[in-house]
């Protein structure tokens, strides 16, 4: 009898096989998916170009602002935000002054002396004894570092 039922139901054992092959399928499908929609959304984490607090920062970016003689060799910006890859141009607030460096020179200035910030998302101005111009990309900061320079009277 057992021989029987084996030629009735010829090709079982293939089907078993291909119904697992398909399962091991869709999962490595499910995790290369999964895995390029983590790489993508990382784009949202830090990255050199984003506004961040300077301790989190590469080392490496910060030794313009340290060569320019805006920062000292240990200490770490409160908010840092680097226009360029090798951080040669760049909008930091440490020490209660915001500065900038750049091709058009370095800058700085104590934020108790800001009178006016102004500009948008993509460009902070900030107006005092001299003027400040930050640059940022789309979803770089620029809105938070605004607000941080306008909210200055309610720190003190």
């Amino acid at each position: 009898m057992a021989d029987a039922s084996h030629r009735e139901l010829p090709g079982c054992g293939l089907a078993v096989f291909a119904m697992l092959l398909l399962c091991i399928f869709t999962v490595g499908i499910s995790g290369v998916l999964f895995s390029t929609y983590s790489i993508l959304q990382s784009g949202n984490e830090l990255t050199p170009r984003r506004l961040s607090y300077g301790g989190v920062v590469d080392p490496a970016m910060l030794v313009p602002l340290r060569d320019a003689g805006l920062i000292g060799p240990a200490e770490v910006p409160d908010a840092y935000h680097a226009e360029n890859v090798p951080g040669t141009e760049a909008c930091a607030i440490s020490g209660g002054e915001v500065m900038r460096i750049g091709v058009d020179g370095n800058k700085s200035m104590p934020i108790a002396s800001i009178t006016a910030v102004t500009g948008s998302d993509t460009e902070v101005v900030i107006h005092g004894d001299t003027s400040i111009v930050c640059h940022f990309g789309a979803d770089e900061g620029g809105e938070r570092f605004r607000r941080m320079l306008e909210n200055r009277d309610e720190s003190k």
